[in-house]
C-alpha cells in the first residue's frame, strides 16, 4: 500500500510560517492570491485613491490563514519599483489587471505609494 506522502506534496512556502521581518525580501514564490485577498487589495487601493475614504484596515483570521503572506503581498505591491514589486504585479496581473493599474496610479515620484 502506498503512503499518502507519495501522492501529495506541499510547497515549501505553504509548509512554513511567515515572519514579516524575516521574509520581507521573499520572492512571494508559491503565494496564491485568493478571491478574498484580491478583494482586500481592491478595498485598500480604492480607499487610498479616494483620499477621503477609509485609511485604516484590520485583517483578521485564524492562525495559518495567510494574513502575514497577504501583508507581504501588499507590502511588495506598495514598495518601490523593484524585483519584489514586480513579483507582486506578476501574481496579480493575470487575475486582476485592474488592481495593478490602480496600484500604478498610486506610485509617486519616488516609486512608492504616496
Amino acid at each position: 500500500m502506498a503512503n499518502l506522502s507519495e501522492h501529495i506534496h506541499i510547497a515549501a512556502l505553504a509548509g512554513r510560517s511567515v515572519n514579516l521581518e524575516r521574509d520581507a525580501e521573499s520572492s512571494l514564490a508559491g503565494y496564491i492570491p485568493t478571491a478574498r485577498s484580491v478583494d482586500t487589495v481592491r478595498r485598500v487601493l480604492d480607499g487610498l485613491l479616494s483620499r477621503s475614504g477609509n485609511h485604516a484596515w484590520s485583517v483578521t483570521g485564524p492562525y495559518g490563514s495567510g494574513k502575514s503572506s497577504f501583508a507581504l503581498l501588499l507590502d511588495s505591491l506598495a514598495g518601490p519599483r523593484s524585483k519584489q514589486r514586480q513579483n507582486a504585479v506578476d501574481l496579480l496581473d493575470p487575475i486582476a489587471p485592474e488592481l495593478v493599474k490602480l496600484s500604478d496610479e498610486l506610485l509617486g515620484d519616488d516609486g512608492t505609494w504616496g
